[in-house]
């Protein structure tokens, strides 16, 4: 759905549930359509369309007619959305559903949806929606960060807009452009992934976000459509995970307690020959060496 008709929609739909008495067609077009060239049968069809995508969301359309006085007072219609048309009911959460709802919060806390999770947080426990819930001991949630280029590609990926950046092949480790009908997001190993149509390529390809080298550029003036059965969960689900690895790392004593709970072997500084004095010498199985790199920093 393009952004223009998304803006539209939104403002019928405001306009509709702001309104006790209704709104006439002729109020409508002028409220809403801003539409004077037109004819009265091309607005006639778009306010039919619009009308069934808002009850295809779920809200009820009210149609009020009332009858004119005489023959020369012809019946007027009125449009209007009911208030508990579009009114969900009271939500009610068990404790595990709560702990459940403040992890993925937490998840999203230094990522690009971190104020919406923490609102809609806030929101519940105002309103009482949130029980006092037990969360797991030494459990924190976290996800990578993916920046600025998170926020663009989601609007992409929303608006059916291409995309073009720099992009550092894992194949190759050249650093190449790229312009790509944007398909979808999604996380897979830790990792965040574009997946969609590479125009230069003719083919399906995966992004690492992580392997971004430039800004996103939206080219707003084009539009694509992605295929219809096309589901991100799915296609991440092909990706094949890396095949274990082990790095030796020499660290100070007593440092790096989070890598030293991986380790598989820790020699010390009492292995006379293998390390400097003061010094441990870990062996840490990874899959990634990009991601143990930026753990190691």
């Amino acid at each position: 759905m393009s952004a223009s008709r998304t803006e539209r929609l939104l403002n019928l739909l405001i306009a509709l549930l702001n309104t006790t008495y209704g709104l006439r067609r002729g109020e409508l077009r002028q409220k809403v359509y801003h539409d004077t060239t037109s004819t009265d049968v091309a607005f006639g069809r778009m306010f039919e369309r619009d009308k069934g995508e808002l009850r295809r969301f779920g809200f009820e359309v009210e149609t009020v007619t009332d009858k004119g006085w005489g023959s020369d007072d012809p019946a007027t219609t009125r449009y209007r959305i009911g208030k508990d048309s579009n009114r969900l009911p009271d939500v009610s959460l068990t404790p595990e559903e709560c702990t459940v709802l403040i992890l993925a919060a937490q998840l999203w806390e230094h990522a690009a949806l971190g104020s919406a999770a923490v609102n809609a947080v806030r929101k519940l426990q105002a309103s009482g929606g949130l029980v006092d819930a037990e969360l797991p001991a030494g459990l924190q949630p976290r996800i990578r960060p993916a920046g600025q280029a998170f926020e663009d590609l989601v609007a992409a990926v929303h608006a059916r807009h291409p995309v073009s950046f720099r992009y550092l092949a894992g194949s190759t480790g050249r650093e190449e452009s790229r312009l790509v009908e944007p398909w979808g997001l999604g996380s897979r190993f830790g990792q965040w992934y574009l997946v969609g149509h590479d125009r230069t390529r003719g083919a399906k390809r995966f992004f690492r976000l992580s392997r971004l080298t430039s800004a996103v550029d939206v080219l707003a003036k084009e539009n694509f459509t992605a295929p219809p059965d096309f589901n991100v969960r799915a296609e991440l689900a092909t990706l094949t995970e890396l095949p274990v690895q082990t790095a030796v790392v020499d660290v100070r004593a007593g440092s790096v307690h989070g890598l030293r709970r991986r380790a598989t072997a820790v020699r010390g500084p009492e292995d006379v020959g293998v390390t400097a004095a003061g010094r441990d010498r870990l062996s840490v199985p990874y899959r990634d060496a990009e991601t143990l790199a930026e753990e190691l920093a």
